[in-house]
């Protein structure tokens, strides 16, 4: 039998990592091809990978919840393989075989053959430090591109990572006669590597916390990290202001009492204050555009469209953002 690694999908051009969110079968299950492994979650899409081949689930290498990086194996499934019949069927013509190479061991001695060249070549496509897509393999496959070849090309993706368009740019160098830039010579790549780690990497910035001794601490779930982090966000780029106003809303109260059991006979839902206020919002950030605008350094963003976000509680606890566009 042999091995088929499972790795994690590329799920977007950007997206680095993924979280698993739930594991379909475990250690030992038979699968069969597009059967469900397990399910990911990104923050741009949540997905559930299939099984590529048939086999034997034999080791699964992340718990859920675990994030892992693209390309990294999450699983090894056991295939049946034709060993057993290669091997009997290699058997009868092994006598052909080795008579064939005494025959033609000198002329092997004087020029190196073919098969010996293109394992030399295979050896050098083995050698990678870099992560390529599978798209930008398949087009390096296509096209004869080497490995080595692959990590002279300057990538604009994140961290250098070499996309489509940069290895077709490449390809259009090398037709059109120009000289590629040579690769990168193994003790300079070190010398860059030591460059980038001796460089301190941007952190954010840790708070320190105090933790008594009956305090409890709970791990948050994925959709509450994101939570926080988009509310971090959102504090640079739009910072917070509460501004306090009396309103007189007597006519307010007095034409939700007046529609409300009307409107719950009709729809089947309880009336609110929040259409009237959401309207509000609209009609006032269209008036007031200065309030609808975004920070960007030192540079203020105008919008030029009024969309309005509810936050919504969930069943679960947690909470997700609906955005009405052109609210106005």
């Amino acid at each position: 039998m042999s091995e088929f690694k499972v790795q994690m999908p590329k799920m977007g051009e950007s997206v680095q990592e993924a979280t698993i969110t739930k594991w379909f079968v475990k250690e030992g299950d038979t699968v069969e091809e597009d059967d469900l492994l397990f399910e990911i979650a990104t923050e741009k899409v949540d997905s559930e990978i299939p099984s590529p081949v048939d086999g034997v689930i034999s080791k699964i290498l992340f718990e859920v919840d675990s994030v892992v990086d693209v390309g990294e194996t999450v699983a090894i499934i056991k295939t049946e393989g034709d060993e057993d019949e290669d091997e009997s069927s290699d058997e009868p013509v092994k006598e052909e075989k080795e008579s064939k190479e005494e025959t033609s061991l000198d002329e092997k001695q004087e020029q190196p053959s073919e098969e010996s060249k293109n394992e030399d070549s295979s050896d050098d496509d083995t050698e990678t430090t870099r992560f390529y897509s599978p798209l930008v393999r398949s087009i390096a496959k296509e096209e004869k591109v080497s490995t080595k070849e692959l990590e002279s090309i300057d990538g604009s993706g994140e961290n250098g990572r070499v996309q489509k368009k940069d290895i077709l740019a490449y390809l259009d160098q090398r037709e059109s006669g120009e000289a590629p830039k040579a690769a990168k010579k193994p003790d300079e790549g070190k010398k860059e590597q030591a460059k980038e780690t001796a460089q301190p990497k941007k952190e954010k910035p840790k708070v320190s916390v105090s933790v008594g001794a009956e305090d409890q601490i709970v791990e948050m779930d994925r959709v509450r990290k994101l939570i926080a982090d988009h509310m971090v966000q959102s504090a640079q780029s739009a910072p917070h202001v509460t501004s306090v106003v009396e309103a007189d809303v007597t006519n307010l109260v007095l034409w939700r009492k007046k529609v409300k059991d009307e409107f719950q006979e009709k729809y089947n839902e309880k009336i609110t204050f929040m259409p009237i206020f959401t309207e509000a919002v609209a009609a006032a950030l269209r008036e007031f555009p200065m309030v609808n605008a975004s920070v960007d350094g030192d540079k203020m963003i105008l919008r030029g469209k009024v969309n309005v976000g509810i936050a919504v509680a969930k069943p679960d606890g947690n909470l997700i953002v609906p955005v009405i566009r052109d609210a106005d």
